[in-house]
């Protein structure tokens, strides 16, 4: 008997291209997992630099003023979970599954054409709710795109690891391309109509380009410099150099703890979001004097990839070395609405002085607090800023002299049943 032992980059091929079309079995299925060591294990790969930032959630104050921002108690966090359910596959593409307990009253499927979910009409979600529908993956695209090799495929995987580069980084996002693909029924929505802000907020400048200058060395060392005009709301310079992170605003400079990469550009970066969608193509080409595979990407009917694209298809440009991306095109209905494009890319790490912020005298600095609504606040420019912070400040002591009212009236109200 021989054995055969597949490479990992064979073992990830497999599985994204697994044909389960021509599976054919019945099964009862029984899910466990223990959230709270996943959240472990994230910890564990974590850098040691960054911190477990409490989770937490709004909660409104009944007294009307401003919600506040509570941590949530260790016992209504992840904890451990068991789900039942019964599979039943066919050929062509065509399966049953019916949960149990947990999602409740859920039935889910396809017929070999269309994806489908039901639900007990007494547990079914609100009239808001969408599913998506589709057909199985295809070998070959509706284009007749061949899949992407395996070797690209396994790169993508291990991209991101300990991402080393410095670049710019340009982004155009078409406003008019987007608003052109929301459905009528949602720009009809709301007093006056949805579609009154869209028309409005694309009736002049619809293409907005923004440049910002990067240098990364590793997940937890990087400095972000914008160089064109964002909103007043938003940082010029964000610097983390493993133990905190500087964002630098018109108004103030806010210091706190280390955080990982913004999400727009963490999703160039790693590039792994991409084995979620539908990937063909994969032609070696030079880009930019870079070495790099073209590949086109759609996504699942019955499925949205985490990522930043918001439409599909889309056109990725990934660099042979880095792993990252060079260009990503999102299409909206066959016209470009977001672009986002890499250049000038290097590989030489950063000096350590470069993921740090040195504030200029007579800079305010303010501490980030971990409430968004604070710390929003505490840099907003002008007298808007100002107006908020004092107004947030007298909220806080009116909802403290609540407090302590009802205090005082609680101690009295015990007080006088303990006399009796």
């Amino acid at each position: 008997m021989v054995v055969t032992v597949a490479s990992l980059p064979d073992v990830i091929g497999l599985l994204y291209r697994a044909d389960w079309t021509r599976l054919s079995l019945s099964a009862d299925m029984r899910f466990e997992s223990d959230r709270d060591l996943a959240q472990r294990r994230r910890r564990t790969a974590r850098p040691p630099e960054f911190p477990d930032r409490p989770a937490g959630r709004f909660r409104a104050d009944p007294d009307g003023g401003p919600p506040t921002w509570d941590k949530r108690p260790e016992e209504e966090r992840d904890g451990y979970h068991r789900r039942r359910a019964t599979l039943l596959m066919a050929p062509g593409g065509r399966y049953r599954q019916e949960f149990g307990d947990d999602p409740p009253g859920r039935v889910q499927g396809s017929d070999g054409e269309r994806s489908w979910i039901w639900y007990r009409p007494d547990l079914a979600p609100g009239p808001g709710f969408s599913v998506y529908g589709g057909n199985e993956p295809a070998t070959h695209d509706a284009n007749g795109h061949s899949p992407a090799s395996d070797d690209l495929l396994y790169r993508l995987y291990r991209s991101g690891e300990n991402p080393v580069f410095r670049g710019t980084l340009h982004q155009w996002r078409d406003l008019a391309a987007m608003a052109a693909c929301i459905p009528e029924r949602v720009r009809a929505a709301g007093h006056g109509g949805a579609g009154y802000f869209l028309d409005m907020a694309t009736r002049e400048k619809t293409v907005v380009h923004t440049v910002a200058r990067l240098c990364v060395s590793g997940r937890d060392k990087y400095r972000i410099d914008y160089l064109s005009h964002r909103g007043r709301q938003d940082p010029t310079t964000i610097a983390c150099d493993g133990q905190h992170r500087w964002r630098a605003y018109p108004a103030a400079v806010m210091v706190g703890p280390a955080a990982p990469l913004p999400w727009h550009i963490a999703d160039l970066a790693d590039s792994s979001w991409l084995l979620e969608c539908r990937l063909s193509g994969g032609t070696e080409i030079s880009y930019r004097g870079r070495r790099a595979h073209q590949l086109h990407v759609t996504r699942d009917d019955d499925h949205f990839p985490r990522g930043p694209l918001a439409f599909f298809p889309a056109d990725v440009i990934v660099d042979s070395e880095l792993g990252c991306l060079l260009r990503l095109i999102s299409y909206a209905d066959d016209q470009p609405a977001s672009w986002w494009e890499l250049r000038d890319i290097s590989t030489q790490p950063g000096e350590p002085g470069e993921f740090r912020l040195h504030v200029p005298p007579g800079v305010p600095t303010v501490e980030e607090t971990g409430n968004p609504l604070a710390d929003a606040a505490a840099v907003m420019p002008g007298t808007a800023g100002y107006a908020v912070r004092t107004a947030a400040t007298l909220a806080r002591q009116a909802a403290a002299a609540v407090s302590a009212t009802r205090s005082f009236l609680d101690d009295l109200r015990s007080g006088g049943r303990g006399q009796a």
